[in-house]
């Protein structure tokens, strides 16, 4: 009897680095926020086959609050370009 292993939410982040400073509502500190891309990932056999979810955030470095990004923001956050005016999750 042989056993397939499927498994869900293999999770990889990649970092861009700075792209906007703001302060946190969080901890209110005055920050450069850190633009992430985070992929969960369908995997067979512990191997990821494609991602099923991905999302930008911006991360304040300091107590990890993130602002999601959408459609024309993570170009202009990939350009060093954003300009958050309101923060929304």
């Amino acid at each position: 009897m042989s056993s397939v292993i499927i498994g869900f939410g293999r999770r990889t982040t990649k970092y861009y680095g700075e792209v906007t400073s703001l302060k946190c509502p969080r901890c209110s500190n005055y920050v450069h926020y850190h633009l992430t891309h985070t992929r969960i990932w369908f995997t067979y056999f512990f191997i990821p086959i494609f991602p099923y979810h991905s999302e930008y955030r911006v991360e304040c470095p300091i107590c990890a609050q993130s602002i999601l990004l959408q459609g024309e923001e993570i170009e202009a956050a990939k350009q060093g370009k954003l300009r958050l005016h309101v923060l929304h999750d």
